[in-house]
């Protein structure tokens, strides 16, 4: 089942146009950019990953060029899911209901990118996610921050009833503290995300 159904409704009818957006375009441009430092923060030796609120792909295609690494990706849109264009796990699901086929395996890294600002309950969410992080593995993920380009993002899916979570400085330390991680980076991700990488010591 889709929490969010209006959210599923909307990337299930964008999917289409989505990747192609994501490659060309101005607006593609600034998700290459964007997608550029998100992944410095990515630990180059992961093996098992998993990227919650896949989308299309796009922040884990790179990824998959190593061989060794397994990709699982999960999102609640089945349209997306199918323009994934690298060998990977699908999974269909939704981040606030994750089930059983994700949560038996374990992961040396957990990706969220353009995701978490949609799921109803993070706690739930960063609970979660340490339970299914290997010791020294790490969770990293873009979050909008309350600035006037998030705000104007916020409002953008507020016109198809979508609600969207914005969060500050206090509220990254504040989900380290609730997943029992470490803060090991947070940084400024343009237009407006933070990207923050937690490590589970």
């Amino acid at each position: 089942s889709v929490t969010n159904l209006s959210a599923w409704l909307y990337f299930e009818n964008a999917a289409q146009k989505y990747k192609k957006r994501s490659e060309t375009s101005f607006w593609g441009i600034i998700r290459r950019r964007e997608r550029e430092k998100f992944l410095t923060l990515v630990p180059q030796s992961s093996e098992a990953v998993l990227d919650l609120g896949s989308g299309s792909g796009f922040y884990t295609e790179s990824l998959s060029q190593d061989p060794k690494r397994k990709i699982t990706c999960v999102d609640f849109s089945s349209t997306m899911l199918e323009a994934i264009s690298f060998p990977c796990r699908r999974i269909l699901a939704d981040l606030d209901s994750l089930p059983t086929e994700v949560t038996a395996e374990t992961y040396d890294l957990i990706l969220c990118a353009g995701a978490i600002e949609f799921v109803k309950d993070v706690s739930q969410l960063m609970g979660i996610v340490y339970k299914l992080l290997r010791p020294g593995g790490a969770f990293v993920f873009l979050a909008p921050r309350p600035t006037l380009l998030g705000r104007t993002y916020r409002r953008f899916h507020s016109g198809h009833q979508i609600l969207v979570n914005l969060f500050s400085v206090g509220d990254v330390r504040a989900l380290a503290e609730i997943a029992g991680l470490q803060l090991a980076s947070r940084s400024s991700v343009p237009p407006f995300n933070w990207g923050v990488k937690l490590l589970k010591i």
